[in-house]
């Protein structure tokens, strides 16, 4: 705990765990999940409550409450609360172990890099507080280590571990990262295929935070579990096993057609499934998605599925009849009206509607399309869901891939673009930024872009910023200008720009300094 109190996690958002992706994979299955603009969640171990936030802002008719141990990181995310005035969120610093029935139903509860890392009784108290504080049709997230990969991943923990000796949290780091270096510089990678994962995965390390590395690798907690064993445990306190926030984790399509055969036979259900998937691909991180073990599921999935849905590429055209997904994935798509809907699907990154989309693909077939074959393009749809072509939601997403004149960001992204280099974006992820980033940034309020332009130049010529291109300093106008557009659109591409339209409830008073440089 005093590691925990001193050393401030790293602030996230994690779209995972947002209520619209839980909402949507709930009803895939069956359920009648809660929109995001109506719900309640509750968030165990929530840090800085960088989940949170940002819902609270987006969400005024739903209420987000917020647990976790260190008074300091509660203290922090309060700041953030009351800053954006958002009275819908309410942070508390308190002992999981504490939680009371009078707290009441959740429809989502979420608990991210929590289960693996705190004491069995406190896993045993998650497990059932989830059961306790579900709604009847109520989702919840719980992500953890898990075997097979942790077992090879955990060899370089216990490593670290053996090395590094008593002390604060930044003393730790520091030999941590130490021997890191000396075991990168000199594994012998060439040699051995075992020391040459062993340096790709230390090098993953060095890129990570200080916060991954001391609460990852360093502290005493850190419990892997095989997947069938962390189901097993969730069905004792009454819960079952809903599916996985990565939906086409569940399906053995990229290992291919035979792999899948014989997968079938060696298993008998979709636990022995998921958890022979799991061997196949070394999977060391879960995020298990849960429900009372009294909800009726639905396993057979139809393309009808989708009605209410929207979805967003995620696919790359490689031609007329092909799409590459996970960057180098080939899928042939032989049906033209599958292929024309794709090709729509690319022109809208935040995603359309079902209904509009199959009404735009039938206007580019040739003669008139018929009740089967689009309920064949939803069956197909589906299929590329499972493959991780498209995403899928249900509540109208809040950004827009375009610059308009009047360029708006969420309140929430200004208020962590005036504290750090890293900020939420409308995708509900997070996404690192520079100075001149986060200088534009606290101007989106929706003034005019023509004003965003001038007040960079007056930071610029005032000498509260300095701007490089190509390593010389930016001194004229029309350079302004060209970067601040570059930096505009990367925001749209990022989800940083909101919809006209776009609910924001959170109240920010900025003046017009520059942000706080300070790493």
């Amino acid at each position: 705990m005093s590691d925990y109190e001193s050393f401030l996690y790293d602030s996230h958002a994690f779209a995972e765990t947002h209520p619209d992706r839980l909402g949507t994979l709930g009803r895939l299955f069956g359920m009648e999940t809660a929109p995001p603009d109506g719900c309640r969640v509750l968030e165990l171990g929530c840090g800085l409550a960088g989940n949170l936030v940002p819902w609270g802002a987006l969400y005024p008719k739903s209420e987000f409450v917020g647990v976790d141990l260190s008074r300091r990181q509660i203290e922090v995310g309060q700041a953030d609360v009351d800053a954006l005035g958002l009275t819908n969120v309410r942070l508390f610093a308190s002992d999981i172990m504490q939680i009371t029935p009078e707290l009441g139903p959740f429809d989502y509860i979420v608990c991210h890099g929590v289960f693996s890392w705190v004491p069995e009784a406190v896993r045993e108290r998650i497990l059932a507080i989830c059961r306790v504080h579900l709604a009847p049709q109520g989702v919840a997230y719980i992500s953890y280590n898990t075997h097979p990969g942790w077992r090879i991943r955990g060899m370089i923990r216990d490593i670290l571990r053996r090395h590094v000796k008593p002390g604060d949290a930044k003393l730790k780091i520091h030999q941590g990262r130490e021997l890191i270096s000396f075991l990168t510089a000199h594994l012998p990678a060439g040699k051995s295929r075992a020391a040459a994962w062993m340096k790709e995965e230390l090098d993953l390390i060095q890129r990570m935070s200080d916060a991954y590395l001391l609460y990852e690798h360093l502290v005493d907690e850190n419990t892997p579990f095989w997947f069938t064993e962390f189901v097993e445990r969730a069905g004792k306190v009454g819960l079952q096993y809903l599916g996985d926030a990565d939906f086409s984790s569940m399906t053995a399509w990229p290992y291919g057609e035979q792999a899948t055969a014989q997968l079938d036979a060696l298993t008998n259900n979709l636990l022995e499934t998921e958890q022979y998937l799991d061997y196949l691909g070394m999977r060391f991180f879960r995020r298990t998605l849960l429900c009372r073990q009294e909800v009726d599921l639905n396993r057979h999935f139809e393309g009808r599925c989708l009605d209410g849905c929207w979805l967003a590429p995620r696919f790359a055209r490689v031609g007329p009849g092909e799409i590459r997904v996970r960057g180098d994935i080939p899928i042939d798509i032989s049906d033209p009206l599958v292929d024309a809907v794709l090709d729509i699907i690319l022109c809208y990154p935040a995603g359309i509607y079902l209904d509009r989309l199959l009404t735009l693909g039938a206007e580019q077939i040739e003669g008139e399309t018929t009740p089967e074959q689009l309920a064949a393009v939803q069956t197909t749809l589906l299929e590329l869901y499972a493959m991780d072509a498209v995403e899928l939601g249900r509540h109208r997403r809040p950004w827009i891939p375009v610059v308009d004149t009047r360029p708006r960001t969420p309140s929430f992204a200004r208020r962590y673009a005036s504290m750090s280099g890293s900020v939420t974006t409308l995708k509900h992820r997070n996404v690192t930024v520079d100075l001149l980033d986060r200088a534009i940034l606290l101007r989106l309020d929706g003034r005019h872009i023509d004003d965003i332009y001038t007040a960079i130049w007056r930071d610029l010529t005032h000498q509260r910023l300095e701007v490089s291109l190509k390593g010389a300093p930016v001194t004229g106008r029309d350079q302004v200008i060209a970067l601040v557009d570059e930096k505009l659109e990367r925001f749209a591409q990022v989800g940083l720009l909101m919809a006209p339209g776009t609910v924001d409830v959170g109240h920010l008073d900025l003046d017009e300094e520059e942000p706080d440089q300070s790493p």
